[in-house]
């Protein structure tokens, strides 16, 4: 799928700039500018270093286990380590909010830290929305149901794979492990591995999720 016409171009440059990249495999990775239309996550200060506790016998105590994050952390997380930008529009009463590697269409905002974040981001004018509506939400015919495999071909992603094994498409794990937080009941649906995958839930699009076609060392992936 391509994004063509005057009239298109004009709303991404002026509004929304990076939409290209979500099928644009190679500009995934690219620092594209929301230009003001996003905002990014400030970093996190180091933590306070402090004096172990002391036991009423005078010994030190061991230090509690960090909780496991929630999904909705760890994305937080990530999209602060790698320092990625998001933007939100609304749909009616639906947001619709993206970093550019997920596009998430939500009856209600995300989990924390990821809604207080949300609500600090500029809104957009309704072009972003209707973009995601007339290339994925009327779209989905186009896709073919898949699941997740849980032996990925790859160690350190996640892949998923077409229903009798006819294509697949490899996502980043953070990602993909926030959208079944999310939508644990989501019917998967993708294209090819450099295509997005959609998740669906009672025929209402989600959650559409770029593809990884390398990893973070560059490995390719195939």
């Amino acid at each position: 799928m391509t994004l063509t016409g005057s009239k298109l171009g004009s709303v991404l440059v002026k509004q929304i700039a990076f939409l290209p990249l979500l099928l644009g495999l190679v500009a995934f990775a690219t620092n594209v500018s929301l230009l003001g239309q996003g905002v990014e996550i400030p970093k996190a200060p180091a933590p306070e270093q402090s004096t172990a506790e002391k036991s009423p016998t005078g010994s030190p105590q061991q230090p509690k286990p960090a909780p496991t994050p929630t999904a909705a952390e760890a994305l937080y997380d990530y999209l602060q380590k790698y320092h990625i930008e998001v933007a939100k529009d609304q749909a009616g009463s639906r947001l619709v909010w993206t970093d550019r590697v997920l596009i998430e269409i939500s009856d209600t905002p995300p989990p924390e830290p990821l809604a207080g974040l949300l609500a600090t981001a500029p809104g957009n004018d309704g072009q972003f929305a209707a973009w995601v509506h007339d290339n994925f939400e009327t779209q989905t015919t186009g896709w073919k149901p898949a699941k997740r495999n849980p032996h990925p071909a790859k160690a350190g992603t996640d892949e998923i794979v077409a229903d009798g094994g006819n294509g697949h498409c490899f996502v980043n794990p953070v990602y993909m492990s926030y959208v079944l937080a999310r939508y644990p009941k989501a019917n998967i649906l993708i294209k090819g591995p450099t295509d997005p995958a959609l998740f669906v839930v009672n025929g209402k699009l989600h959650a559409v999720l770029s593809p990884w076609t390398q990893l973070p060392d560059g490995t390719p992936l195939q």
